[in-house]
């Protein structure tokens, strides 16, 4: 599996297209909050289809250390999904 990562200002997938408004960004300089999407491209090969995939974002510092909510929980997003085959095939 290849997976690409975007950051930008705003994202979204809408009729099967991934919509990106400001992206590419490649460092982030803020002082304070700021909102940001990140969008993420899974390419799955032919023989890894049909089988569940799981996968965890986390916000690093630049240190390397999780950037953390207001209530000091890491910045995350984690799931799972499955690419399936076309029917027939």
């Amino acid at each position: 599996m290849k997976v690409t990562l975007l950051i930008a200002d705003f994202a979204r997938v809408a009729s099967g297209k991934l919509d990106v408004i400001g992206g590419g960004w490649s460092m982030m300089n803020a002082q304070g909050p700021f909102g940001f999407f990140v969008a993420a491209l899974f390419q799955i090969p032919w023989d890894q289809t049909n089988q569940k995939h799981q996968f965890r974002l986390e916000l690093l510092d630049a240190d390397g250390q999780g950037v953390p909510t207001p209530d000091g929980e890491t910045i995350r997003a984690e799931g799972e999904f499955e690419a399936g085959r076309p029917a027939g095939l």
